[in-house]
């Protein structure tokens, strides 16, 4: 259980994965590699161009979870809180100090590869992806909800 008091109060979590069963380093090299910024892509009929590779955050990694664990509770899919926090208060609840944030969410994610791939056929999912404005990446997964958070540090 992680506590952490947040613009909208105290957030108690409880992880719904086993600590044995979520690898955090092994699971940001993952998804730092599923999203390919380097090559450029299409996200729709827009042609998105080569974009510098994202950091792995653990404060957005905190915001993500705080996202995917609330919709594994409540089973809902979106990206409003139960709590009605949005994605901003989430992300300066956990301590990010953002000027510029995104967020992606999906449901019926099983793993990473299939998760980022979901995302790419969606235009708006993929241009959050590779948007070159972004610096900062954290993303969670809980049962089968994942949430990807995009950032831009504010001192950057």
């Amino acid at each position: 259980m992680r506590m952490f008091v947040g613009a909208w109060g105290l957030w108690v979590l409880m992880s719904t994965l086993s600590p044995t069963a979520y690898d955090e380093a092994a699971f940001a090299r993952e998804m730092l590699q599923a999203v390919m910024r380097a090559q450029g892509c299409h996200c729709g009929d827009t042609w998105m161009p080569p974009a510098p590779p994202l950091g792995w955050d653990k404060q957005l990694t905190l915001a993500a979870q705080v996202q995917a664990e609330d919709m594994a509770t409540h089973h809902f899919l979106g990206y409003v809180g139960s709590d009605g926090s949005r994605l901003g208060d989430r992300i300066s609840g956990a301590g990010y100090h953002w000027s510029f944030v995104g967020e992606n969410a999906l449901s019926g994610g099983r793993d990473v590869t299939t998760a980022v791939q979901r995302w790419q056929r969606s235009p708006g999912h993929c241009r959050n992806m590779m948007n070159p404005g972004y610096r900062d990446m954290g993303a969670y997964m809980a049962d089968h909800y994942m949430v990807q958070v995009l950032a831009r540090p504010a001192s950057w």
